[in-house]
This record gives structure tokens, sequence and C-alpha cells, in this order.
């Protein structure tokens, strides 16, 4: 199948009138307003799944949001984990009581924002991660932070976290008295082969199959 090509034509700038510049501040505010409605949602749906306002009429939140909402677990847990980086970061860089009138606190703006933040586990690593965004985008041309300043923070600090546990992986190995050169060869190439999947974002084997594979494992060990 051919690919298709998307060309983004140029065009020249040219002077709003007043009633132009008028419109699109306003348009603008609608998208803003939308943009950000995501933490609405995902408060509400953490709230009606920690309280499990849904046992009236369903088992569990995963059928409550298919059948209410038309959406799927994956999308609503999405959801509440947005919400839940942000609060957490909004918790961690509140002031201590001191200078508050005069603190200005900068938040994740968008889905688009928040959403590489999720992919770290720890809430000291996401509100580091979004600190360090902050930095650059105060950095760059635009003098704002924006979704790509918050991957590359994230994609960094992902990086560091990584070799550090593939290290400590290795390191695991290395202290077993036990273990031969054949071995320890092949768990080295197992490494550098997960080590690939997280780099390409697992494209081309999921997380759900290398966890299958690493249970099964295990599995077999322990019951040898």
């Amino acid at each position: 199948m051919a690919k298709t090509q998307v060309i983004q034509v140029m065009e020249e700038r040219s002077p709003l009138s007043k009633k132009e510049q008028d419109r699109r501040r306003e348009l603008e505010g609608l998208v803003m307003k939308n943009m950000a409605a995501f933490l609405e949602m995902g408060a509400a749906l953490a709230e009606i799944q920690r309280d499990r306002l849904y046992r009236s009429t369903h088992r569990n939140f995963e059928a409550y949001v298919r059948d209410v909402f038309e959406i799927g677990k994956s999308y609503a847990h999405r959801q509440i984990a947005g919400y839940q980086v942000v609060e957490n970061i909004r918790s961690a860089m509140a002031p201590d009581g001191k200078n508050v009138a005069n603190w200005r606190q900068i938040l994740p703006a968008n889905e688009a924002q928040v959403r590489p933040l999720t992919l770290l586990d720890d809430p000291e690593e996401q509100v580091e991660a979004w600190k360090h965004a902050v930095k650059i985008g105060e950095d760059s041309k635009r003098g704002k932070v924006t979704a790509r300043h918050v991957a590359q923070a994230v994609g960094l600090r992902r990086g560091v976290s990584i070799a550090a546990k593939i290290q400590k992986v290795r390191t695991c190995v290395d202290k077993v008295e036990i273990c031969s050169k054949k071995f320890k060869e092949a768990s080295e190439l197992l490494l550098a082969l997960v080590q690939e999947e997280i780099d390409s974002g697992f494209q081309t084997t999921s997380k759900e199959a290398i966890a299958a594979f690493s249970q099964s494992l295990s599995d077999l060990v322990e019951a040898a």
C-alpha cells in the first residue's frame, strides 16, 4: 500500500482586522478550555473508581466505563493517571506557607504535556522531569514549556532510570556464585534485546510478551 504524503502549504502572514483578532482570542480560549478539560474528566473517573460509585449497577469499573461512557479501560486509566500526575506535581511544588501571595505555579496545561509524565512510575521522578521541562521551555525561543520539552525531559530521566535498572539486573547475575560463562552471555543478549524494545517503545515486542516470558521462566525454575 502506497504511503500518503502530507504536503504542508506555507501561507504568507497577513494582519488581522480588529474583529478577526477578537474572534481568534475567543476561539483560542475555547481550545485551551477543552484541552484542560481532561483533568476534570480524570478527577471524576478517579473518584468514581476510588469510591466504587459504579457498584449499584456494575460489578467492576471497566464494565461501567464501557457501558456508560463507551470508553475502554485503558483510556479511562490514562485519564486518571494524567490527573494523578498533575495533582502530584501541584502538591509537590506547593509553597510551605511562605510568600503564598507571590507564588506562581506552572502546571501541565494539556493532555499532550501530561502523557509523557505518566511513563514515569515514581512521583518524585515525575516532578523532577516536569521541572526540567519547564526549564527547557523557559530557555527556548518561545519561552514556555511545550509537550516536546516534556517528552525530552522524560526521555532523559527514563534513560537514566532504565540504565540503572539494567545495571542492577547485571549486578545480580554477577553476584551469583554458580553461573556459567554461557549463561552470562545469554543474559547480556537478553538484556540488550529488552533495551532495544524499551528504546523503540515496544514496537516489535510488547511489554506483556516480555513479562509473560519472564514469569514463565521464573515458574519453570521454581518448579524444577
